[in-house]
């Protein structure tokens, strides 16, 4: 619906009175003028930062990870127009059209989001490789690398929950987003991008990062723990790349890395699903919101199984907590007694189109890719 209404708007069409044979209905509520601008003064609550667009992406996946990781503003965003000649140095200020020379346009999509994210992780990369870590100053000789699960983990610990509302089923009922914890959502995922929430320069909240080349073997983990500052949530991110899937598995995951905080045994957590063990997902976040000043909070990353390792990790920490240099003092005695997450916690709104739909449709790639090779010969 979305792309219909911006096709119209590349062929000039009158967007408040579309031509037949068109997808009218889509055209006039996204193109046309009067009728977006009716809608955002008859509900304005609902086209401000704290929504999920109606058009956002929902998950999960046909095997139940989560999707979307997180979120980026994707409507109403103001952005460098072009009409695709590299000399005409465009600056105007008329209303944006394909060919005009217009120096801003104003678009809604992942044509706005995408960028926005892919912008925020090379600033995320620049932040490590710039050294702008530990110390919160830029100092070349702390510079290095990250890996691409250092980086994403990153950007999920300086998410924050959206609490406004979402057309869950695209028919104009809106209703509350779900929150992110004790369960992520498969509207906002994560949340939504926010990075001055975990890097660090300067402040009371801190970062705590370990980009672990080296991984685990099945069974193996390594324990972290921070001191806490104050009262307020602490929360730690685990990320990693995961070895690749046979293609129309039921699982996709082949690697299952659990992440497991908190302060004592009586009250810890398991990522994602806070009581109940997430062995989809690779990616994994836990809150701890019942720290005390002083106290120590612990992180566990635990190698549930590992088929194909050792599996390299990422663990991101943010809050309010003082960092413990001594690692190895981090010991925290837990009960591996967390029941494994269930369907429902994968599939809140019921199934989706499962793994043997998704194997049709590879099958009836496979074959045409098949066919197409015997023709070339």
């Amino acid at each position: 619906r979305k792309q219909a209404a911006v096709d119209a708007l590349r062929m000039d069409v009158d967007c408040c009175s579309p031509p037949e044979g068109t997808n009218t209905h889509a055209i006039k509520k996204y193109c046309c003028e009067e009728t977006v601008t009716q809608d955002i003064m008859d509900s304005p609550d609902r086209h401000n930062e704290n929504n999920v667009a109606e058009f956002s992406s929902r998950g999960p996946t046909f095997d139940g990870r989560i999707k979307p990781d997180i979120l980026a503003p994707g409507q109403f965003i103001i952005s460098a127009h072009s009409d695709g000649n590299p000399t005409s140095f465009q600056c105007g200020t008329s209303p944006p059209k394909l060919d005009n020379d217009a120096g801003r346009l104003s678009n809604a999509g992942t044509s706005m989001a995408t960028p926005t994210a892919a912008g925020a992780a090379v600033l995320v990369r620049q932040y490590y490789k710039d050294g702008f870590y530990p110390s919160g100053q830029k100092e070349s000789t702390d510079g290095f690398n990250p890996s691409g699960a250092l980086v994403k983990a990153t950007m999920i610990a300086s998410t924050y929950e959206l609490q406004g509302e979402i057309d869950k089923g695209n028919n104009g009922t809106w209703s509350k987003i779900d929150p992110i914890w004790p369960k992520y959502s498969i509207f906002q995922g994560f949340g939504n991008l926010r990075l001055g929430n975990a890097l660090y320069f300067g402040g009371e909240k801190q970062l705590d990062v370990y980009d672990v080349v080296d991984g685990l073997e099945t069974n193996s983990s390594t324990t972290y723990c921070v001191e806490a500052t104050s009262s307020e949530p602490i929360r730690a991110v685990l990320v990693y790349d995961d070895y690749p899937g046979t293609p129309g598995a039921e699982l996709a995951t082949v690697n299952d890395l659990d992440l497991v905080g908190g302060v004592d045994d009586a009250t810890k957590v398991t990522g994602n699903f806070k009581d109940r063990r997430d062995y989809r997902n690779t990616a994994e976040h836990v809150i701890i919101d019942n720290a005390k000043n002083g106290q120590r909070v612990y992180f566990v990353v635990r190698a549930r199984q590992v088929p194909q390792g050792p599996q390299a990790y990422a663990l991101a920490i943010s809050g309010k907590f003082n960092k413990i240099s001594d690692q190895k003092s981090c010991n925290f005695q837990w009960t591996d007694n967390f029941e494994l997450a269930r369907d429902t916690d994968f599939f809140p709104y019921g199934q989706v189109a499962g793994t043997s739909v998704a194997m049709v449709i590879l099958m009836a790639v496979v074959a045409m890719v098949v066919k197409y090779m015997q023709n070339k010969q």
